[in-house]
């Protein structure tokens, strides 16, 4: 599994990211044929077999 690395304060942003990149990988899952091939649902029992990284902050820039 990919690691993305998070720093203080940069959760909200890569959050967001994640969020952005899920809705674009069911559009293009979706776009395969001309019937849809994933509801929301079926595309989130997917994402359990084939999980995506969750955005985690790995480096505190207030650490001393």
């Amino acid at each position: 599994m990919e690691v993305y690395y998070g720093i203080t304060d940069n959760f909200q942003s890569i959050s967001k990211f994640r969020r952005e990149v899920v809705k674009s990988l069911f559009k293009w899952l979706n776009r395969r044929s001309q019937r849809k091939s994933y509801s929301w649902e079926g595309f989130n029992e997917m994402l359990k077999g084939y999980p995506l990284a969750k955005p985690r902050i790995y480096v505190s820039v207030y650490a001393g």
